[in-house]
């Protein structure tokens, strides 16, 4: 896009910020947010978009809420501004900061302080609303992460409370909120990181860029596909003053990177041809002026289009252009899972379905653009980003600077969501090789549009099946052929393409599978890593399989699925045989009341005239924890100062999931010591071991063993030194350790021991790798150590005339293991829910044309149905106190469920996603003709 370049005369601004007078002197239409963020240092504001589309950057004026990235400075002019850092009043928290803690109403925390102030204003004038009257004031914000129903119980409790007492401090006393020592595990504790998220303190990858660095701006490709030419880049900088230096792919030491060791084929900057619209081409490092001034047409280069590879058909037609040169066919990966004989199985079946569906792609929309910094220091690169995975961050950075692992450190920033979209590297290569050539501090900040256009997306896919059961319903056979668009290069494709077969028959015994998972190259955007890997897109076909063999024998769709669920002792269809903790069933038991007194809500409304009609269904999911038949260890450890100070140094990233404080509550109660005692280091790649990356719902199972293992070594180690029993209690006061036992008390001081790590006198340490085993060329093995199971249940509202779809209702039962921290399993499953909805009704990324959150629409606050977690507790022997994981079960079966209630309100099977209305009136239509 060309930016003109436009004289303005600098003016004096005066105005008040949380109660301080301030004075910018500048551009008067320079944006209220850059003003508050770059000239007075007040961060907490947040810009997600830059359009006010998201509200993150949502501040009072004169106490009413407004977008501050859309309000020029010279608006402010003798007015009165309030951010995220001034709702604390006189030293205390105010009682929304307080409801929000307690609720766990922030989860990554970006969209925090613009609901905040939106529910400040709300409540400052009507400080009773009703649920819905909550909906309305926050409707202008948008929130990735929680599915906004704690957000809502946060602001209605906050409505209730009494004001704090005079002299109370601003954060609650350490250990206030926590439990004491042995009981945090299953305790509903606030985040041990929440407060800075409700104040303003958190900093995330644009929130602490050095004053003196330079910035970077990414020209990209305009086409799918298109060839490269490079101008006079020399002459263009000489040029240009400001501009420092001119990137291209000659400048990377090694042009490739990707997730897989022996794949990388994504070039950090293109060379000679461009392979997906929004591809980096050149990287332009200068001060933030000479960049915001240059124009597109100014830069050394020029495109020709060329004939793109779009779609899953035109990648397999035959004689198809190669998107890659030594990719025949365009494929990435061809994955199987075969046990028995699918084939002839289907002519003992006594009823069959069979059906195709297609998903789209669907943007991650996390609220936080890529962003980061990085500078030189000596023969060390030094990285400060967000991201999911800092220690593959670290390695594929090694590989592209050509530098040893141990030259490269990465600090991860606070994450503003990241669902998978933040595994793959974005800014990383770029600043790091622009600060390792330059030797200053180099930032860059994505633009929403830029982030759309060159991230990773979930996969598009096209899924044919079919399904058979005996005359008593129990399932024979499933065979499923899915293809994915896998994008311009490899990203996760091979994870999906194995994934998929492997969970392609659904939660159930199924004696006869034949999966068969592709992926191929097109001409779009790589397609990532996406809270499920597949899975969602699979679940969508084998649950609507479900529901029509259900039906073609007559069966309650629930009671169909309770007959095949599997269970212990159940062999999967790859041959591995669950030996505990397979609670689908328990689920199923725990839906039934209220798919029951569904159904019959839903009779009863369809029996009045009327356009609208309602409708229940249900999905129901596993999902392998963890790496797919791969090595996937984590190491933590927990050390001990001579002054008595306990850390976690905890190298497994929190991006709104909680994990900082599950892997705290864990080591604690495995210690002996209290939560509160405990400080925390994360993610730093200098100062704690590999957790492994923060996705495939590992963090709590894996990180979380490790975890308990530390402490269990380092409570040996001071038992030890103490010389006393197992069963000791053990205390800390300052530098004195205690320890009670039947023998009396017994007391060390640990200022008599030298330092050995740093600070620290003692350390423990634990590490985990799951049992898994390859699999062979039938995919026959043992995948994963463990699997998450769920069933949920949806009701909606279908406009048999306008095409639309209200969800009303969401039940979900979930088999979680152990619940170490209710609250954020709940908010897991209902930001879940709320992307899942978007898969199935609203969410359909078009490459070129949906690059902003206007025209890609994401769930809204008031498109949040009643949720009800129930969550169900079958213990894994091999987890953390019997814990799994939650990430992505949460979403996996709302996108089926709500299908399927579509279809039992209308008769009409949905086999494309999303659901938009005009698909759906389409689909009414045609069915009334052919009745």
């Amino acid at each position: 896009m060309n930016r003109p370049k436009v004289e303005f005369e600098a003016r004096a601004i005066r105005f008040a910020v949380n109660g301080r007078s301030f004075e910018f002197c500048g551009n008067p239409a320079k944006r209220l947010a850059d003003v508050l963020r770059d000239d007075f240092g007040l961060t907490g504001t947040k810009i997600g978009c830059n359009a006010g589309d998201c509200g993150a950057c949502t501040v009072l004026l004169d106490g009413r809420q407004v977008c501050s990235c859309l309000t020029a400075v010279a608006q402010v002019q003798g007015r009165a501004v309030t951010t995220v850092e001034g709702l604390a009043q006189n030293g205390r928290l105010s009682a929304l900061q307080r409801a929000f803690h307690q609720h766990g109403a922030a989860q990554c925390g970006i969209c925090t302080p613009g609901m905040l102030i939106a529910a400040s204003d709300l409540l400052a004038r009507n400080p009773r609303p009703a649920a819905e009257e909550v909906k309305d004031a926050l409707g202008g914000v948008l929130c990735r992460c929680t599915g906004y129903q704690k957000i809502i119980e946060a602001v209605l409790d906050a409505a209730l409370a009494e004001p704090a007492p005079a002299g109370a401090a601003l954060l609650p006393a350490a250990g206030a909120l926590l439990p004491a020592a042995g009981a945090a595990v299953g305790a509903r504790v606030p985040k041990v990181d929440g407060l800075p998220k409700l104040t303003g303190a958190e900093r995330y990858g644009a929130d602490a860029i050095p004053a003196d660095a330079l910035w970077l701006r990414v020209a990209r490709s305009p086409y799918h596909h298109a060839r490269i030419e490079l101008g006079d880049v020399d002459a263009f900088t000489a040029a240009h003053p400001g501009i420092a230096r001119v990137l291209s792919a000659r400048d990377v030491p090694s042009n490739g990177f990707g997730i897989y060791p022996h794949i990388k084929d994504q070039p950090v900057l293109a060379d000679a041809v461009a392979r997906f619209r929004g591809e980096a081409v050149l990287a332009i490092a200068g001060t933030r002026t000479a960049l915001e001034a240059l124009r597109e047409d100014e830069l050394p280069l020029r495109f020709t289009e060329l004939p793109p590879v779009m779609g899953l058909d035109a990648a397999q037609a035959p004689g198809a252009p190669l998107v890659q040169a030594d990719k025949p066919g365009n494929l990435l990966l061809d994955g199987w899972v075969r046990k028995g004989d699918a084939a002839a199985a289907f002519a003992g079946c006594a009823a069959t379905a069979v059906a195709t569906f297609e998903t789209g792609f669907v943007e991650h929309a996390y609220i936080e653009p890529e962003a980061g910094w990085a500078r030189r220091v000596g023969e060390r690169l030094e990285i400060h980003v967000t991201t999911q995975t800092p220690y593959m961050d670290r390695d594929e950075m090694a590989v592209v600077m050509k530098l040893e692992r141990e030259q490269i450190r990465i600090v991860p920033s606070a994450c503003g969501g990241g669902f998978g979209g933040k595994l793959d590297l974005s800014v990383q290569p770029l600043i790091g090789l622009a600060a390792w050539l330059l030797g200053k501090p180099v930032a860059c900040v994505y633009t929403r549009p830029e982030s759309m256009a060159a991230s990773t997306k979930r996969h598009p896919s096209r899924i044919r099946i079919k399904a058979g059961c005996d005359a008593i319903g129990k399932l024979i056979a499933i065979e499923t052929e899915a293809d994915f668009d896998t994008g311009a290069y490899a990203s996760w494709g091979p994870t999906v393409a194995t994934r998929v077969p492997i969970h392609a028959s659904g939660p159930y015994f199924v004696p006869h599978v034949s999966a068969r998972g592709r992926a191929f190259f097109t001409h779009c955007h790589p397609s990532g890593a996406f809270r499920g890997f597949g899975v969602p897109q699979g679940a969508i076909a084998h649950e609507a399989m479900m529901d029509e063999l259900a039906d073609k024998m007559g069966m309650d769709r629930l009671a169909f699925r309770r007959l095949n669920a599997l269970k212990a002792g159940d062999a999967t269809a790859t041959g591995q045989v669950l030996a505990h903790s397979a609670g689908l069933p328990q689920c199923l038991d725990a839906l039934k009341p209220h798919w029951d007194r569904a159904l019959a809500a839903c009779a009863a409304f369809n029996q009045a005239a009327g356009p609208k009609r309602r409708g229940a269904g249900l999905g129901c999911m596993w999902y392998g924890i963890g790496n797919t038949a791969l090595s996937n260890p984590s190491t933590m450890r927990i050390g001990l100062s001579a002054k008595g100070g306990l850390t976690l140094y905890n190298g497994a990233v929190d991006i709104g999931q909680g994990s900082n404080t599950i892997l705290t509550q864990i080591a604690a109660d495995a210690l002996g010591l209290p939560m509160a005692q405990f400080c925390l280091v994360m993610g730093d790649t200098d100062l704690t071991a590999d957790a492994g990356k923060t996705s495939a719902s590992r963090q709590t199972f894996v990180s979380g063993k490790a975890a308990e293992l530390a402490g269990q070594d380092l409570r040996r180690k001071l038992l030890g030194l103490l010389e006393a029993s197992a069963d000791a209690v053990l205390s800390l006061d300052g530098s004195q350790v205690k320890a009670r036992d039947a023998k009396g008390e017994h007391c060390y001081d640990l200022a008599w021991l030298p330092p050995r790590h740093g600070e620290d006198v003692l350390r423990g340490e634990g590490s985990f790798d799951p049992p898994t085993s390859p699999q062979d060329a039938d995919g026959q093995g043992v995948p994963y150590a463990t699997y998450a199971f769920a069933a949920q249940l949806a009701v909606v509202e279908v406009d048999m005339e306008l095409g639309t779809v209200k969800v009303l209702e969401i039940v979900a039962a979930h088999d979680v293991g152990k619940a170490i921290n209710p609250i954020q399993v709940e908010g897991q499953i209902h930001g879940g829910v709320m992307q899942g909805l978007g898969l199935a009704l609203m969410e359909e990324y078009l490459p070129g044309r949906t690059e902003n959150l206007h025209d890609y629409l994401i769930p809204t606050i008031g498109d949040m149905p009643k949720m009800q977690c129930i969550l169900i507790e079958d213990a894994e022997p091999l987890g953390p106190s019997g814990a799994k994981g939650v990430g992505e079960p949460g979403l996996i079966p709302t996108a089926p469920a709500i299908l399927g209630a579509i279809h039992n309100a209308t008769g009409v099977r949905m086999q494309r996603v999303p659901v938009l209305p005009h698909r759906l009136r389409a689909a009414l239509k045609q069915q009334a003709e052919s009745d």
